[in-house]
């Protein structure tokens, strides 16, 4: 793992735990394990989103994937607009994301990622349709959605 600059180590907000450091770690060993390219975030891409770890990958379908622990939060998020939304203990959730072969996704997002299928709705032949994941309490964190034939 990379060591934070000195910078970033003078300052508690930017400290990175051993148990931090783990949890990364073994996320990214099962999922190399399973045979996915992975890897570490780097120092510039850890500052830039401001976080205590980064791991990144993509999913079959090509998007990106960024597995993080520890955000760092100097000060609550101030924008010219009142801002009322907040994700909560159970974290972001309702993403819907389009991939061209649902059969592929559903595997990593449930054999590698570990997460489950709370519900589906299928809208034609060859797989068309979309599936409802989770890694939380929450109904969905994310759902899959496949338009037309695999690709």
């Amino acid at each position: 793992m990379a060591k934070p600059s000195a910078g970033a180590a003078s300052s508690p907000n930017h400290a990175r735990s051993s148990a931090e450091l783990r949890l990364v770690a073994v996320a990214t060993l099962t999922i190399a394990d399973a045979g996915i390219a992975i890897r570490e975030g780097t120092e510039e891409e850890r500052v830039a989103r401001s976080v205590g770890g980064l791991a990144v990958l993509e999913d079959p379908a090509g998007h990106r994937l960024e597995l993080f622990v520890r955000p760092i939060v100097d000060e609550p998020l101030r924008g010219d607009q009142p801002i009322e939304f907040l994700t909560g203990d159970l974290g972001m959730g309702h993403v819907v994301v389009y991939v061209p072969e649902i059969e592929a996704a559903l595997a990593f997002y449930r054999d590698v990622l570990g997460f489950r299928r709370t519900d589906y709705m299928n809208f034609g032949p060859d797989g068309m349709g979309i599936h409802f994941l989770r890694c939380t309490a929450r109904h969905h964190s994310i759902a899959l959605l496949q338009v037309g034939p695999p690709q």
